[in-house]
């Protein structure tokens, strides 16, 4: 794997989410190593006033193109579509979450999924997945 910025010694537990023919969910863990965690803040400018004081809090997360535990990465929706998912990782904006370093949880439940983003500091939902061709990485915007 190509070390595209230089800093890229953070590791991140990734929790992908899906649903059983139940549509009851289901949590799948992948450690990611080797990545560039970045937490920036920054001012927000209103377009109309061009001025604001609003801080604007911003997680980058960027995550070199490849292979993780043996797993490969393929788009959200092809990923939803699998039956069996443990060869595979996803990236799927609003739904799945990052946990800085790497823990041995497991989730099963939805209670558990939700105690896991109250209880931790380092924990972020994916809200943007920019796929950069060029350096061949994914930028994580999280909040």
């Amino acid at each position: 794997m190509v070390n595209v910025f230089g800093y890229n010694e953070d590791s991140a537990t990734l929790f992908n989410i899906s649903l059983d023919e139940n549509r009851k969910p289901i949590y799948h863990r992948t450690y990611l190593t080797g990545i560039d965690w970045q937490q920036a803040t920054g001012v927000k400018f209103l377009k109309t006033t061009g001025s604001s004081a609003d801080i604007d809090n911003k997680i980058l997360v960027f995550v070199n193109y490849g292979t993780y535990e043996g797993k490969t990465y393929i788009g959200p929706k092809e990923f939803s579509k699998l039956e069996d998912k443990s060869n595979y990782y996803t990236f799927n904006e609003g739904e799945d979450i990052l946990l800085k370093g790497i823990h041995d949880i497991e989730i099963t439940n939805s209670q558990e999924f939700n105690d896991i983003q109250k209880n931790y500091d380092d924990v972020v939902k994916i809200i943007n997945v920019t796929k950069c061709e060029l350096t061949k990485h994914f930028e994580l915007g999280c909040e």
